[in-house]
């Protein structure tokens, strides 16, 4: 009797066992996560998605074609590491940007993984919990006064190929800015010696600007997020000069809101704001305008130097040369 019941207890103690060590190697979960302190509109923050799995499982993992909804990918990072009992931890992280003022979820985050379970595919899927991102307006609330954001120094991001576009179009435009200044000190350089060397006023500049920019010809080539990113550049430096704005710091409706007070007309400044606005749709919200509309913002840019220029002695023979010999360049 005391050995059959011995035998039985055994059985039962391998019968409990097996499963639990089988179901300890297959145990999964899935976390998610983002830091999103007082985040406004444009401002970058991470999301991080922890998944742990079994060692013999293998992830799907989404990669950077996510549809995050409202928000866009700006940088993505994936880190596999193995935990002390065999499982695998993978962390996926994802710079995303939001342009929408208000409360919004992330969810529906899923990862898919396979495994064989008994000679048979197995795929074990991972939802992860949503998340809720706020975000603030830059402007002030109603009669509120405006509180200026701290300023934190740069971030270096991981190296990815990806992450070098925009420092390739910034150092593009600092090669045509500096073929400018070459331009220029040639053009200075040709005159007669006794004739006297005269600084550019900023009304200057922003013409000479906007006439190399025309020159480019990134219209017809339809690279027109560098064509907007540039002219509202310029604009925003004009600015800084004609109304003591801090525009190349500030965005559109920060921009707007200074403007009124300054002594600039009421028409003058709607035209202003429309036109850096449909710069910020390009830019931003990846609008591909047509050409004839991009070559009418061009000229409308000019139009708006000359309407919102300070009365002063301008040289126009010399500014009519200066874009006739551009455009012969």
């Amino acid at each position: 009797m005391t050995r059959r019941f011995a035998t039985i207890f055994v059985l039962l103690l391998a019968v409990l066992w097996i499963p639990a060590g089988a179901s300890a190697d297959t145990t999964g979960s899935i976390d998610a996560s983002a830091d999103v302190q007082g985040l406004t509109v444009g401002d970058p923050f991470w999301y991080t998605v922890k998944l742990i799995i079994s060692a013999d499982s293998q992830p799907q993992l989404p990669g950077n074609e996510v549809d995050f909804g409202g928000f866009e990918i700006r940088d993505y990072d994936a880190e596999t590491t193995q935990l002390p009992d065999g499982r695998q931890q993978i962390t996926l992280r994802y710079q995303l940007v939001g342009f929408t003022v208000g409360e919004r979820q992330i969810a529906d985050f899923e990862v898919e993984a396979k495994r064989t379970v008994d000679g048979k595919e197995h795929i074990d899927k991972y939802l992860a919990p949503p998340v809720t991102v706020t975000i603030e307006s830059v402007l002030p609330p109603q009669g509120g006064e405006l509180k200026p954001k701290p300023i934190y120094g740069p971030m270096f991001l991981a190296p990815w190929w990806y992450s070098w576009v925009w420092p390739t179009v910034i150092a593009l435009a600092i090669l045509a800015a500096l073929l400018v200044g070459v331009w220029l000190w040639q053009r200075q350089a040709r005159r007669t010696p006794g004739e006297p060397e005269r600084e550019l006023t900023p009304q200057e500049e922003a013409h000479y600007a906007l006439a190399a920019l025309r020159n480019r010809k990134l219209i017809a080539a339809g690279k027109f997020k560098a064509f907007y990113s540039e002219l509202g550049d310029i604009l925003r430096r004009w600015l800084q000069h004609r109304a003591d704005i801090p525009a190349m710091e500030a965005t559109t409706p920060i921009i707007r809101y200074d403007l009124r007070r300054s002594e600039l007309a009421d028409d003058w400044q709607e035209d202003f704001i429309a036109l850096l606005s449909r710069g910020d749709l390009v830019k931003f919200a990846k609008w591909i305008p047509q050409d004839d509309i991009a070559y009418s913002d061009l000229e409308e840019a000019f139009e708006l130097l000359q309407r919102g220029a300070i009365t002063e002695p301008v040289d126009e023979l010399e500014i009519e040369a200066g874009d006739r010999e551009g455009a012969a360049a």
